[in-house]
């Protein structure tokens, strides 16, 4: 039986329908946040980094180390490399702050904050010195590289799905001087997400490091 030609033009349509609305879902402007909003007084961030011992405890006054892909969480299937600068406690409230931030965002949106609010709302002095010392955070989150790798298993230990990996800067940045200050355009990466889009929070207080 031949196909008219109304329904060829109907098949069409709908193959072009489909295509476009997959061309929207794999694009950078899906309107899906980055977080899900919580709180003023809660934080969150990835399960998979709040699980592994990427920012470090220890002596402000020793000097930091630097890691070549060196292993800093494995478990259950999960395996988290660094490269880059250690990070410690400041650096935590930096990125912490910067997640909060992103919490309304859409993926590919970036966030814009200033020298100054982003000291305000670590509760640091806005001496030179605190300056020196977030834009120093800054660098250190923008160089470091994280490589997560996911195994899937199931309850005998076998391997049920094809490990999946990936790497990434923990944020991207453009800065700029505006009015004698420096605004900061910060980009945080969809991988970061719980893949079910749930986060770990926990209740926020600024930490003097």
């Amino acid at each position: 039986m031949l196909m008219s030609e109304e329904d060829r033009a109907q098949i069409r349509q709908n193959v072009q329908d489909h295509a476009r609305r997959m061309e929207e879902q794999n694009s950078g402007n899906v309107q899906l946040r980055l977080f899900p909003g919580w709180g003023n007084d809660t934080r969150g961030m990835s399960k998979s980094l709040a699980r592994s011992a990427l920012f470090a405890v220890r002596d402000k006054r020793a000097e930091r180390e630097r890691y070549d892909n060196a292993v800093i969480a494995s478990i259950e299937g999960l395996e988290i490399r660094y490269s880059g600068e250690e990070l410690r406690q400041d650096d935590h409230d930096v990125f912490m702050q910067l997640c909060h931030l992103a919490r309304d965002e859409y993926v590919g949106e970036a966030v814009h904050i200033s020298g100054l609010q982003a000291l305000e709302g670590l509760k640091w002095g806005r001496s030179q010195e605190d300056y020196d010392r977030l834009r120093a955070c800054y660098k250190r989150l923008l160089e470091g590289t994280v490589y997560v790798t996911k195994t899937e298993t199931d309850r005998t230990g076998k391997i049920k799905k094809k490990t999946h990996m990936f790497g990434s800067h923990l944020f991207s940045s453009v800065s700029a001087e505006v009015d004698g200050d420096s605004v900061e355009s910060l980009e945080l990466p969809p991988k970061f997400r719980s893949p079910r889009g749930r986060v770990n929070s926990t209740e926020w207080k600024a930490k003097k490091c």
